[in-house]
């Protein structure tokens, strides 16, 4: 956490390297595990752990084994290991690399340099924690935007109906019934606007804590988002949701992610004139699975494992500003626990077979 003291992970089955350590790194909370089975099992208990200092002369399981675990696991593979250790050869260097580590010192090591590494790293931890903070707003005015270009349908009929009003009366041919289907007209768009509006002031609020709350209800209620126009011919939203999913979280938080997801497949460029997305959620083996599946295409095989990479710019059609869905996977990792993926997926609707992207989230009971 940003505001707590960091928490370091010591990897290492000699206990004069870990008392050597324990003095040396005493601003930090040390943990420490003696053999390579240990380390792993704390993590898979521990979602505090900031850096990890690995050795890899170790019994049953050595350090490059523990880090191409820590690495393959949703969980903790952005966590930085450094190797400490004493193999100095090329070797040992380029694998501890290829593995996923971030550093590497070798024993005896000099403390200014250990000190000074594992400060530089934590720095770049903190870093873009706070970047990825910031840039959520950055996000939201991404989505903001996209939702204000929608609304130009709902303005212009308020606009078209508000003059043909004023020039029918000037001419005096307008009735009262016409101006009566004239006036709902212009209010069921005005109200619709500010549904929108009140519910994007609802989604940006900081929630401190989670809540019970129930996944139709919320889907439901914040509609008006998910739509962007009451007339919406080109989109089509589809909704299987059980009505008795209730799940513990941040609500709002969930809302965002969603409308990231959404909005990815409402940007889409392409040819088909009607696209459908297909939102599904399920509880299965006491886990929320939540699907969301379109009819765009699908995605570049050679990107679809990096759209959840930070920063990852390219323009493709998926990615917009390389933050959203970036934003989406720590959101769901972070707030809820859960692990999100996608996939190409082909599947028959209306006798047709459509071919698009199928974002998974799976979020646990608690």
């Amino acid at each position: 956490m940003l505001d707590d003291k960091y928490t370091i992970l010591v990897v290492d089955d000699t206990v004069t390297n870990i008392d050597i350590l324990l003095d040396l790194l005493k601003e930090y909370d040390l943990v420490v595990a003696m053999d390579g089975k240990s380390a792993v099992d704390i993590l898979e208990n521990d979602d505090n752990i900031d850096l990890i200092l690995l050795d890899i002369m170790m019994p049953n399981m050595n350090g490059f084994e523990v880090c191409k675990t820590i690495k393959q696991n949703e969980n903790t593979k952005d966590i930085p290991v450094i190797f400490l250790t004493a193999k100095s050869d090329d070797d040992s260097i380029k694998n501890a690399f290829e593995v996923g580590g971030i550093d590497y010192i070798t024993k005896p090591f000099r403390p200014i340099e250990l000190t000074s590494k594992i400060k530089t790293h934590l720095e770049l931890v903190t870093h873009q924690k706070k970047l990825i903070e910031n840039n959520r707003h950055m996000v939201l005015e991404e989505l903001i935007n996209n939702i204000a270009h929608q609304w130009r349908q709902p303005l212009s009929v308020i606009s078209t109906q508000a003059s043909s009003i004023m020039l029918q009366k000037d001419l005096g041919m307008i009735s009262d019934k016409e101006l009566s289907m004239s006036c709902n007209s212009i209010l069921n768009s005005t109200e619709y606007l500010s549904e929108t509006i009140n519910n994007f002031r609802k989604i940006l609020i900081k929630e401190e804590e989670g809540n019970i709350f129930n996944l139709k209800d919320l889907i439901d209620e914040n509609m008006a988002l998910f739509t962007y126009s009451k007339d919406d011919n080109q989109n089509h939203l589809f909704l299987n949701i059980s009505n008795d999913i209730e799940i513990y979280g941040l609500k709002n938080e969930l809302i965002q992610v969603l409308l990231h997801i959404i909005d990815n497949a409402k940007s889409v460029e392409t040819n088909i004139e009607n696209r459908m997305i297909f939102l599904n959620a399920v509880k299965k083996n006491n886990i929320l699975i939540i699907n969301v599946k379109d009819n765009c295409g699908g995605i570049d095989k050679k990107i679809i494992d990096k759209i959840f990479d930070p920063y990852f710019t390219t323009k493709h059609k998926y990615i917009g500003t390389g933050l959203g869905l970036y934003i989406v996977y720590n959101i769901v990792k972070n707030s809820f626990n859960g692990t999100i993926k996608v996939t190409n997926t082909e599947y028959e609707y209306n006798e047709t077979m459509q071919k698009g992207a199928d974002f998974e989230i799976q979020i646990p009971f608690t």
